[in-house]
């Protein structure tokens, strides 16, 4: 569910008790620790706004919470998105303690039906949807391979990560003519996937 400012506080504990977790991996998580809990408040009241002006905002990030304890399990968004072509891209965290429970590929699969639904159907009406992660990374890679979306690319060196030097980043996108965002799906994907 999109954020809200009384989310502020659990969104900072759930950082900062996963930040060895998160790093390198995920570099603004730093801001967290740096920051604090006003950091916290502000991107929770930013998200907030954003959903004001549904037309207008580029990135918008979600809490992904348990249905039966409502408890805080982690983040998954559509970022940098690029209205005139229709693209744009996800990602997602998962604190620590609730790594292994499906909840990235879960949260993913429901954002991109979201992007790539027609805007008459409450979606995005995106095209495109590209997921990204770093080659060592492997819990994020085989997230994104669950999606059954189509490899796109490897890019080598491409980035510098803290204690992992300079690492590959690879590409997956997700096509609106190829998920289906009703059953949350690639397209062709077994149903029990």
């Amino acid at each position: 569910r999109p954020w809200v400012p009384s989310d502020a506080e659990a969104l900072y504990e759930a950082v900062m008790g996963s930040l060895d977790h998160l790093l390198p991996w995920m570099p603004w998580a730093r801001t967290y620790r740096d920051k604090g809990l006003a950091f916290a408040h502000k991107h929770c009241a930013e998200q907030a706004m954003a959903l004001l002006e549904p037309e207008a905002f580029v990135s918008l990030g979600l809490g992904m919470f348990r249905r039966d304890t409502g408890e805080l399990v982690g983040s998954v968004g559509v970022h940098a998105i690029h209205r005139p072509t229709a693209r744009g891209e996800s990602g997602y965290w998962v604190r620590r303690e609730h790594t292994g429970h499906g909840y990235a590929r879960e949260g993913a699969a429901r954002v991109l039906s979201w992007a790539l639904a027609p805007q008459g159907e409450g979606g995005l009406g995106l095209q495109t949807v590209r997921l990204y992660c770093a080659a060592s990374n492997g819990a994020s890679k085989r997230t994104i391979e669950t999606l059954g979306i189509p490899f796109e690319s490897h890019q080598r060196d491409y980035e510098w990560l803290e204690g992992h030097g300079l690492a590959d980043k690879l590409g997956w996108a997700a096509r609106a003519d190829a998920w289906d965002w009703r059953a949350h799906r690639a397209i062709g994907e077994a149903t029990g996937g």
